[in-house]
């Protein structure tokens, strides 16, 4: 999409906060209202599905549902920040990447299993299903967004040795 098309769109997705958006938007190779949409309406069952949907459709893998380490590094650090931002944002800080990048790096030490326990993926050692996510705003902080593109098709305990390439992707693009 050439940048005055983008910045059209950034005018349209943004309203008040135009110009913070405007810059954000210029480098993004998705469009992001729907997600936004769906957040500030409180729709996070949606809005984790669109998260998913939109990065596997930046990162070419919509057709196998699921994102490889590959897949991982097509995703711009533009628009890994942008969702993450619109996560960060409309649920007052406790969902985002930037988020669970903190509690696994910080507070867990990159034990994927406590990770797991912490955010609620995790009940009495058994990972839950996506579909058994708490998809409520009292959700424990970093549930969200659960759907991550890297799980759909995966059980959630394997991905732990991915779990490190995708925080590691967040590190190179600042979140």
């Amino acid at each position: 999409m050439p940048n005055a098309e983008r910045l059209t769109t950034a005018t349209i997705l943004t309203g008040t906060r135009f110009f913070w958006w405007a810059m954000q938007l210029l480098d993004v190779d998705a469009n992001y209202t729907r997600l936004r949409d769906l957040l500030a309406a409180g729709k996070l069952k949606e809005a984790d599905d669109e998260t998913r949907s939109v990065m596997l459709k930046v990162a070419g893998r919509e057709h196998e549902g699921w994102l490889n380490e590959d897949g991982m590094s097509k995703l711009s650090c533009a628009d890994l920040r942008t969702v993450d931002r619109l996560w960060v944002e409309y649920s007052k800080g406790r969902f985002g990447f930037s988020v669970q990048k903190r509690i696994y790096y910080e507070e867990m030490g990159k034990d994927w299993e406590k990770m797991g326990d912490i955010v609620g993926w995790r009940v009495k050692g058994e990972w839950l299903s996506i579909s058994s996510l708490n998809y409520s705003s009292d959700a424990p902080t970093g549930h969200l967004p659960g759907c991550g593109a890297w799980v759909a098709s995966l059980v959630w305990g394997l991905w732990s040795r991915s779990a490190d390439n995708f925080y590691t992707r967040l590190d190179i693009c600042n979140l």
